[in-house]
């Protein structure tokens, strides 16, 4: 909101938020507004991030990992997930493809760059923060060939991985109150789910 019409805002919210068959979404919530959220009615879907180091998660026999590239036709991919992973390549975002021999399923990465605290307060940690992927629980099935990948490539070894606990598998810090986000609707949000989110199509 402008300055001069800041007062508004709780207003138009609650406008836009009324409608009960949509599912409204906060997903980049400054803390001093987590409270506000829960007395509207959102429902805190991710209350943290994992700081992952997939490149030592176990080794998985038959997993594989690729970059999708511009003539990729993505034929392993179901037309929703192609259609997905083609839109959020064109954005800008890393896309990926890993398959366990049996079936293949996407994967969204978008590169981000990070402060940190301490020695170095002003050095802007380069990571990756991931946007899609079919479910989280997966993720250790994938993380070494990921962390592979993303070292060889990119000299990047880190992925943010919304979460509400450790995921088990994942080798990591769960970092509670790390960008947490919101929901409110009829359907509960998914973790591992941020595409088409203002993250992606606006930036972080």
């Amino acid at each position: 909101m402008e300055p001069s019409f800041r007062s508004y805002a709780t207003l138009l919210e609650g406008v836009s938020t009324r409608r009960r068959d949509v599912v409204f979404l906060n997903v980049t919530p400054a803390p001093h507004t987590w409270a506000v959220q829960d007395v509207r009615g959102f429902v805190r879907f991710c209350r943290g991030q994992v700081m992952a180091i997939p490149i030592l998660g176990r080794p998985r026999r038959g997993v594989s990992i690729r970059v999708v590239a511009a003539n990729d036709p993505l034929a392993d991919l179901s037309p929703p997930e192609r259609a997905l992973v083609q839109d959020h390549r064109s954005y800008g975002c890393l896309c990926l493809v890993w398959s366990d021999g049996a079936s293949s399923r996407p994967l969204v990465l978008q590169a981000q760059r990070i402060g940190t605290r301490g020695i170095l307060p002003r050095l802007k940690l380069p990571v990756f923060q991931l946007i899609y992927c079919r479910s989280v629980d997966e993720l250790p099935e994938v993380a070494s060939a990921l962390g592979r990948l993303l070292l060889r490539r990119y000299g990047i070894p880190w992925v943010l991985v919304d979460a509400c606990g450790h995921i088990a598998g994942l080798p990591g810090a769960f970092l509670e109150g790390r960008r947490v986000k919101f929901s409110k609707g009829p359907t509960p949000m998914r973790l591992g789910d941020l595409a088409y989110t203002e993250l992606v199509l606006f930036g972080p």
